[in-house]
């Protein structure tokens, strides 16, 4: 073939900006422009295909093989398009094409195209690079693959063999900077020098030197370029083994006018260009941003650690503060059972003198003073523990109402307050009876106490929807809806800290918190009296504390549960004649207390054991009717008795009960998980612990 109207197609050609050549069919050359000819060296003068790919760049002389042999099947096919590829060549990227030419256009045959896309190439990777470096930065950052990312697109830009890419920090007691190493290519030839990289990677050790090649930039955020690495001023010896660096491009990394960080990259087949610095502008920006997400993400990280170690503190000093609380309460405990307990006994002397029974009363006053501070202790450690999870159960109120009006009788009495409680029978609720009658305690104890003398406590009962609510509701003076929140508040008595009326103000923070356990809630009504319209029964209403619980259906006994609900005749105190207790106790004072009880009691026969081990020995070589146990002993304790004593077939079924000065709700529930029949706080209540008793031994 031969070359048409060639004045018009030399015109043409040498106006495109890309290199071209016209090859006929038989890849005879029949032109070739001046892009071409400064990409092929003038001095070449190809005539033929075969020519033309001895004198192309590897890579391109590779392509364009390619190209002709799919241009040469599109032949055999009677097909006629366009092919392309893409090439890099010594950092550059390069697209051929060979387009088929019509023999009515300028050129009969083929024209080669050879466009250097570099630049598009490089700003499609630096798009990349921040769509995955900044955009997909929480999934790097949690494979901590992000620097290594950055690492490898930067080789790729720069079409280097090296990379190194840092954060700049402070020295200390320096102005300067020096180099924290986030990503660098391995430079290792020994054992030693693995190790250092190995440092360098992990952050453990940092680049300081401010007058090496590497300082110039992260120090003085100078761009260091050089293509010939020996001979820079700067150049620091390499050791022996170290792989050779010929060439290297330093560039800072600021954000703003801030220093933040620097790269380097070395060993371009196709050298560097002062230009490179400013090509990379969008690499450089990238690398800023996940410096600064990089630092914001080590500072959260510190300051959650920060808070993590102190609440770790915090909640070590909640614990041993809750534990010093229990231990204080078991301790003031154990010598005001004997305060307490020698009182009931004298209160049962006929003949005393009165001023004798005055002094009494003003003992048996303060020491239950003090024995509601000790709950109040208590109290405020359990607000702030965590609670057992509730062994939540049908139960019936009137038990737990029946033992809660005997429990704040005496509080009741001493500030001649008329405790009316409901007919409760027939109602059931899905809870734990001991904590509903614990907020039951704090409701009314507060009720008591809060209104004058002479006044009376409702306990009311009403089914609403699917929950059952307990009113308890006093005559008192009322209480401002604005101040309602805060009587729920640990510690805040609202004004009657300024009075006379005894308590910390932590009963009802607790009531709240139990019976939110419960699955139920306390609610308040009321309003100062002046303007109050509360009424019930015909008489005024100052506060209605209200727990509601959810409503259970009563239920359903087996016929095993029927014949166990037969009135069973109790027997008569005579009948207890003889029967023995061994009490198992190592306060010589507790010893002679219950001694003297007994002694009052006549019928029953009490043994003493001062530690557990001489208990079971006891228990080992006489018989007894029933075990009055402490649990804080010496040697061994409570619990590892009451294993032993559960353990023996013959005492198996022996009733063993704690008498004990722990008195949390979790020690409670400790001591019944345990196994004891039952659970006694001190100071003992005499009388209670009486007909608990002659119950055990019915």
């Amino acid at each position: 073939m031969s070359c048409k109207n060639s004045m018009k197609a030399e015109h043409f050609m040498e106006a495109v900006p890309h290199a071209l050549v016209g090859l006929t069919r038989q890849g005879e050359c029949c032109f070739i422009n001046a892009k071409a000819r400064s990409l092929l060296g003038e001095a070449a003068s190809p005539q033929c295909l075969s020519g033309l790919l001895e004198v192309l760049p590897g890579a391109l002389s590779s392509a364009l093989g390619s190209l002709w042999q799919t241009y040469l099947m599109d032949l055999t096919s009677e097909q006629s398009s366009n092919c392309s590829i893409v090439a890099a060549v010594q950092g550059k990227h390069y697209q051929l094409h060979l387009i088929p030419v019509d023999d009515n256009a300028l050129v009969g045959g083929v024209l080669l195209t050879i466009e250097d896309i570099t630049q598009e190439v490089h700003k499609e990777i630096q798009l990349d690079v921040f769509r995955q470096g900044v955009g997909n930065y929480r999934e790097l950052h949690q494979n901590d693959a992000r620097w290594d990312f950055m690492l490898e697109a930067l080789k790729r830009l720069t079409n280097s063999q090296y990379a190194l890419i840092g954060e700049t920090v402070t020295q200390k007691n320096s102005a300067l900077y020096s180099l924290r190493v986030h990503a660098v290519s391995d430079l290792s030839w020994n054992e030693s020098s693995r190790q250092l990289m190995q440092r360098l990677r992990s952050g453990e050790m940092t680049l300081s030197n401010p007058d090496s090649i590497l300082g110039r930039v992260f120090a003085y955020g100078e761009t260091v370029l050089t293509d010939d690495l020996a001979g820079h001023p700067h150049k620091t010896g390499f050791p022996p083994g170290h792989p050779e660096i010929f060439n290297f491009l330093g560039v800072p990394i600021y954000d703003g006018e801030r220093l933040v960080g620097m790269f380097g990259v070395a060993n371009a087949p196709q050298g560097y260009h002062i230009g490179m610095a400013r090509e990379l502008a969008p690499f450089t920006t990238t690398c800023a941003l996940l410096i600064n997400l990089y630092r914001d993400s080590k500072t959260r990280e510190k300051v959650l650690k920060r808070y993590a170690v102190a609440k770790d503190k915090a909640q070590a000093a909640n614990r041993a503060k809750n534990d010093f609380l229990s231990s204080m309460s078991h301790e003031l405990r154990t010598p005001l059972n004997a305060i307490l307990g020698y009182v009931q006994l004298l209160n049962d002397v006929s003949d005393l003198p009165l001023e004798t029974q005055l002094y009494i009363k003003h003992i048996d006053d303060s020491g239950n003073h003090l024995l509601a501070l000790i709950g109040d202790l208590l109290d405020f450690a359990n607000i702030e523990a965590e609670l057992l999870p509730a062994d939540l159960k049908p139960v019936a109120l009137q038990p737990i109402l029946d033992r809660l009006c005997h429990q704040v009788q005496g509080l009741a009495s001493k500030h001649a307050i008329t405790l009316k409680p409901w007919d409760s029978r027939g109602y059931y609720v899905m809870a734990d009876a001991e904590r509903v009658q614990r907020v039951l305690f704090q409701l009314v104890s507060n009720a008591i106490k809060y209104q004058p003398q002479g006044g009376s406590v409702d306990i009311i009962i009403e089914k609403v929807a699917q929950q059952v609510a307990i009113h308890v509701m006093d005559e008192g003076i009322g209480i401002d809806p604005a101040y309602h929140a805060d009587v729920f508040t640990p510690f805040n008595r609202l004004e009657a800290s300024k009075g006379t009326i005894e308590g910390t103000g932590v009963g009802l923070s607790l009531a709240l918190k139990l019976a939110k356990s419960l699955g139920g809630t306390v609610t308040l009504k009321s309003e100062p009296s002046q303007s109050s319209t509360r009424h019930h029964a015909g008489k005024h209403v100052g506060a209605d504390f209200t727990l509601w619980l959810q409503y259970a259906k009563r239920p359903i006994k087996s016929h095993a549960d029927h014949s166990g609900t037969q009135e069973i005749p109790l027997k008569k105190e005579a009948e207890y004649n003889g029967a023995r207790v061994l009490y198992i106790e190592d306060n010589r004072i507790n010893q002679r207390l219950m001694e003297r009880a007994f002694s009052k009691w006549h019928l029953l026969s009490l043994d003493i054991a001062e530690s557990a081990e001489q208990g079971l020995e006891k228990l080992s070589q006489s018989s007894y009717d029933l075990v009055l146990m402490d649990i804080s002993l010496p040697g061994m304790d409570g619990y590892a008795a009451l294993k032993k004593i559960r353990a023996t077939p013959t005492l198996a079924s022996l009733p063993v009960i704690a008498v004990t000065a722990h008195a949390s709700d979790t020690e409670i529930h400790r001591g019944r998980e345990a196994g004891f029949d039952d659970y006694v706080t001190k100071p003992v209540k005499l009388n209670l612990l009486k007909q608990m008793i002659h119950t055990y031994l019915n």
